[in-house]
């Protein structure tokens, strides 16, 4: 775990109820529709070299080639959050999905539901909800990363996502890569029959827990 991502983890984990469930229905997922664009290059405007450094010039009045997808999340009473999972390609229905995962729980240490994906955790500050997840390296290949987004509550049912202080930071970077990622659409709540427990990986983790008490009572339950 590189130490800057611990350095800059802000809501650590204490296992108590968050309080969420009394201001947002989270027995069930949430479906947030990410938009993106993709800048096109200046007609005549070479690629450059500054320090090793790429630079491209966009014409940023006109964006071209919009994207849209799903990303879905859940958010569990402890404070633990997940998102963007996806259902496995044998298993399309999400609600079918959640069941099989708890039909499996026997195999839990083997299961990408809990061992990849991006786990974190989140705080409840008034109507906003601040989180954080990281990507557990799966192979060799993969490296840990870690991200941040807060969400306004809008009702029961909807939350929609804010900015953050890192936000602008983020999508100047995108600009320079081309990429123009615009504020995502509400992201809408449906219920599900049942839910898998949160019994992430990234709870193995010493430093994602606020006191070392906590992880050692969790083992033990």
């Amino acid at each position: 775990m590189p130490s800057e991502l611990k350095q800059g983890f802000k809501y650590c984990y204490d296992g108590r109820n968050t309080g969420l469930d009394t201001l947002l229905n989270i027995k069930g997922y949430y479906t947030m529709r990410s938009i993106r664009g993709f800048y096109p290059l200046k007609p005549n405007k070479a690629y450059y070299s500054s320090n090793n450094i790429y630079n491209r010039n966009y014409d940023y009045n006109t964006i071209k080639n919009i994207d849209t997808s799903n990303i879905y999340l859940l958010l569990y009473p402890d404070g633990t959050f997940l998102f963007n999972f996806f259902p496995s390609h044998h298993q399309e229905n999400i609600n079918n999905y959640f069941k099989q995962i708890i039909e499996t729980t026997n195999k839990r240490e083997k299961n990408i539901f809990y061992k990849a994906y991006r786990w974190g955790s989140y705080i409840v500050s008034n109507d906003t909800i601040k989180a954080q997840w990281f990507n557990i390296p799966r192979s060799l290949n993969d490296h840990w990363y870690g991200g941040e987004i807060w969400f306004k509550i809008i009702s029961t049912n909807e939350i929609q996502e804010i900015d953050h202080p890192k936000s602008s930071e983020l999508k100047e970077k995108a600009k320079k890569e081309g990429i123009a990622t615009f504020k995502s659409l509400p992201a809408k709540f449906t219920p599900v029959e049942v839910l898998p427990t949160p019994d992430a990986k990234l709870k193995e983790e010493d430093w994602f827990w606020c006191k070392p008490r906590d992880l050692k009572e969790t083992k033990s339950r």
